[in-house]
């Protein structure tokens, strides 16, 4: 029974963040549509929105976070992890202003695989035959899509490439942080705090010198100018940090509480939801080309969970056996 929690535990944190992550990217979306085209000062609030969500959440909990760190530990302990996730940030937001929902849930097909890649660079994931079938499907399936999509007049290869590289960046991003959480034993919480208040920093920054709105802003005049100048979008921009919130604390939770590439294929059904949604309400178009290779790498996928299942059931038979051994001998 001791499992029990733990599997609870995941089921529960990975249901969670695939509704409130599926939320998320209607309502980015819905910021940019609305004429608010900066995935920078966006995703920039969403992570301040985070890092202040998770310092009340600790304080209600009475859980404080650790102290902060030395400069010396922290910058190339932690610094990487800030590193990826504002390209990840970015990147990923900025392809939404350049491609269609649904082919994105569809390309997204594709970070899994990578995720086991760098796993398994990371020492955290043994990559055997089966799984690297599994990647094959998955980026035959991925790559057969994105073809596809190229005669589409959604197509544009700057969204292509953002999306490409913010896949990468993902990737690197919850490895990295199944690393703080695994071997410097950080929890949710401080992962939440300790990564989204300097990414959101870099964001909010970053927009306002090469994104647009600082002049934007500052031709205002006042805080006051300032303010009515965001006025218009400000309830999306106030749901969509809220959501941002929920996405990050929920999916540092998954993380802990499944694994990284656990996590990432989890994502795949949360996908078909979104693509559904963009499809049935959104009016996008989506091929049968593309979605007969989004079905190559959901197959992809099911080789990878059975392939998972099997290495989880032959370790906790050999942990056992070793246990029935040393208790043979300890009579």
């Amino acid at each position: 029974m001791a499992g029990a929690p733990s599997a609870a535990a995941g089921a529960a944190s990975t249901l969670a963040w695939m509704f409130v992550s599926s939320a998320l990217i209607i309502a980015n979306k819905r910021v940019y549509a609305s004429g608010f085209p900066y995935p920078m000062f966006v995703t920039g609030v969403g992570q301040l929105a985070s890092a202040a969500g998770g310092v009340v959440l600790g304080w209600l909990s009475g859980r404080r976070s650790r102290s902060l760190p030395p400069v010396g530990w922290i910058l190339p302990t932690i610094g990487p992890l800030w590193a990826v996730t504002f390209l990840t940030m970015w990147m990923g937001n900025a392809a939404y202003l350049h491609l269609s929902v649904a082919f994105i849930q569809i390309f997204k097909a594709m970070t899994p695989a990578v995720t086991l890649v760098l796993a398994a660079v990371a020492g955290q994931e043994r990559l055997s035959f089966a799984l690297f079938v599994s990647v094959m499907l998955i980026a035959l399936g991925t790559g057969g899509a994105a073809v596809l999509e190229t005669g589409a007049p959604s197509w544009s290869v700057l969204g292509a490439a953002l999306f490409v590289g913010s896949s990468f960046t993902e990737a690197a991003r919850v490895v990295g942080s199944q690393r703080l959480m695994t071997k410097h034993h950080f929890t949710s919480l401080e992962t939440l705090v300790y990564t989204s208040l300097p990414t959101a920093a870099l964001l909010l920054a970053a927009s306002l010198a090469f994104e647009g709105t600082g002049p934007l802003l500052l031709s205002a005049g006042t805080l006051e100018g300032a303010a009515a100048a965001l006025a218009p979008f400000s309830r999306d921009l106030a749901y969509a940090a809220a959501l941002s919130f929920a996405v990050n604390l929920s999916s540092f939770w998954a993380i802990a509480s499944t694994g990284s590439l656990t996590f990432k294929v989890a994502g795949c059904l949360k996908n078909l939801a979104v693509i559904w949604y963009a499809v049935a309400v959104g009016r996008e178009h989506v091929s049968g080309g593309q979605l007969a290779g989004y079905a190559v790498s959901v197959a992809g996928f099911l080789i990878y969970t059975a392939a998972k299942s099997r290495a989880a059931a032959d370790e906790a038979r050999a942990a056992a056996k070793g246990k029935g051994r040393a208790k043979a001998k300890a009579q």
